[in-house]
């Protein structure tokens, strides 16, 4: 098995899930909620995303909530054989997100069911408790992910375009090399090989700087790299 070595990037999402669990978690207990632990669960789901993907997951999750709570009053309330009750439950909320295209959501709003069926709790103030680990968990993690190093990635997709244009100026000239037949010492097709490895990489940093960004015209950094993914492929 594969050991990756520990980067930077690694260290920050490590970091921003044990400061945004740990936040989820305490203020959840200083408001003395019940199951505050799911606070932390629910912002380590979240913080997993992109500032947008966030706020979208935020909307996707009270939405799904409201749906899961209904289904709790009507499922748990008329069926007392828990596994029953709970495989229903769970079906008619997967049919739901799968239906609103939140699959993510689902993993939720099955920790608040079990929940309910522990508790046996359908009182307005317990709906309240649930709710409450939700919001913390989504604010949280919202909060969490406003700190992106945004600046450093900026700098590096700036710094990586040059590059790539280097590369690219490089590999013309082994394949006019190549074409006319003069002797190589260096192998084109690895050239091109290797800075299609590299290009799939960066198209997946822009694509994060993207999603961590309230700036306009951001999709530029993406853009600029598949355009040149796609040439590598020609």
């Amino acid at each position: 098995m594969e050991i990756k070595k520990i980067d930077k990037k690694m260290l920050i999402i490590a970091l921003k899930i044990a400061i945004g669990t740990s936040a989820a978690m305490f203020i959840a207990q200083a408001l003395h909620l019940q199951n505050a632990g799911s606070a932390g669960t629910i912002a380590l789901l979240t913080i997993l995303t992109t500032k947008w993907e966030t706020i979208r997951l935020s909307v996707a999750r009270i939405v799904t909530f409201a749906i899961s709570v209904l289904l709790v009053l009507f499922i748990f309330v008329n069926i007392h054989v828990n596994w029953v009750a709970f495989g229903l439950y769970m079906f008619f909320v997967v049919l739901a997100c799968e239906m609103l295209g939140w699959k993510s959501t689902i993993s939720v709003n099955s920790v608040i069911g079990a929940h309910f069926l522990i508790a046996q709790d359908f009182s307005p103030q317990f709906i309240a408790n649930e709710f409450l680990l939700v919001l913390i968990g989504t604010v949280v993690a919202f909060v969490v992910n406003l700190f992106s190093h945004n600046k450093n990635r900026q700098k590096k997709l700036v710094a990586n375009i040059t590059y790539v244009e280097a590369q690219l100026k490089m590999i013309l000239r082994e394949l006019a090399s190549y074409l006319l037949k003069r002797e190589m010492k260096a192998d084109v097709w690895d050239d091109i090989r290797n800075l299609e490895a590299r290009l799939k990489n960066l198209v997946v940093d822009a694509y994060e700087y993207e999603g961590n960004t309230f700036r306009t015209h951001t999709g530029y950094y993406m853009s600029y790299f598949e355009m040149r993914l796609e040439q590598c492929n020609v």
